[in-house]
């Protein structure tokens, strides 16, 4: 069994990896809807606390790096400046790119209005004062800075692509553009932040979404019921007699050996790999793999981990 976080991850698994279909579950990320809620009571002290309570704040939270298209919401910046001069833009994260995105905003002449936060633990807070959330990201697989936002009834900004569609419907619970297009960015956010009635209504709607379809105990019941049915299978394959062979390999990992003289990485991950080693002892080992937004499979950690495992 092979699960995914989202349906373009299922596709991307079937096209690239010509898994069997079969095989596939997708099971969406949770998020944690409790510490991730709406705090308006908060967003004023808060704002006076970091000095920035006189105009919008548009925030964004991700690692600084080219995929993530901070570099397209800087293009958009001085647009939305434009309709809206009083407006900061800040930046939670870091990364390879900062030192270009510090660059880009003085180029434009928005430094003074973009706050490179770098990274923080207490996005919750971050989320309690941002007016409008912007997710510019070239590729996703399921964003959980998107679900994050949402969860804390944010309307949200969104690039078109990978899960975030499968997450916002256009005008209903958020608002969706296409990527790598500052200039329909800078549109969608000079609209949300001009009508504080929309965004209202956004934010609220993503809210519900959430905590009908991405909550964490929805997501921990579905895995539950996974682990449960493949249980089964197991006890049932057991309880057929069958000849007995020779013991094979408890699974196939789906990235490509490494070269010959190519270092394990052997990661972090052993009470994973405890149980993976424990189903090469049972007739009927499954292996349950999570595929993500990772720019390429094998760059998973735990698919390199299985990888060192399975080569011995």
């Amino acid at each position: 069994v092979i699960t995914v976080n989202s349906d373009a991850i299922l596709e991307s698994v079937l096209t690239c990896e010509h898994a069997a279909p079969h095989k596939l579950v997708r099971i969406y990320n949770g998020v944690e809807a409790q510490r991730f809620r709406p705090r308006p009571e908060d967003a004023g002290p808060r704002k006076d606390a970091i000095g920035l309570n006189g105009g919008a704040l548009v925030l964004t939270v991700g690692r600084l790096s080219p995929t993530k298209g901070h570099a397209d919401l800087l293009e958009a910046a001085p647009d939305v400046l434009r309709a809206h001069p009083d407006a900061t833009f800040l930046l939670a994260g870091d990364g390879p790119m900062r030192g270009s995105l510090i660059t880009q905003a003085a180029r434009l002449g928005i430094a003074t209005q973009v706050r490179f936060l770098g990274k923080q633990q207490d996005i919750p807070t971050l989320l309690a004062v941002a007016d409008l959330v912007v997710v510019p990201s070239h590729t996703e697989g399921f964003s959980n800075a998107l679900l994050e936002a949402m969860a804390c009834g944010k309307a949200v900004v969104a690039t078109n692509v990978g899960g975030n569609p499968e997450a916002l419907a256009h005008g209903d619970n958020g608002w969706l553009v296409p990527p790598q297009d500052p200039g329909a960015m800078a549109q969608a956010i000079n609209r949300l932040l001009s009508d504080g009635t929309l965004r209202a209504r956004l934010g609220d709607a993503a809210r519900r979404s959430v905590e009908r379809r991405f909550t964490e105990q929805g997501m921990v019941a579905q895995l539950e019921a996974l682990y449960d049915r493949l249980l089964r299978t197991c006890d049932k394959r057991q309880a057929t007699p069958r000849r007995r062979s020779p013991r094979r390999r408890a699974f196939s990992p789906l990235v490509p050996r490494r070269e010959a003289g190519q270092a394990s990485d052997k990661g972090h991950v052993s009470g994973l790999m405890s149980h993976v080693s424990f189903a090469s002892h049972v007739p009927c080992p499954m292996l349950g793999v999570i595929l993500s937004q990772f720019p390429r499979y094998d760059e998973a950690f735990i698919l390199r981990e299985l990888t060192a495992l399975a080569e011995g």
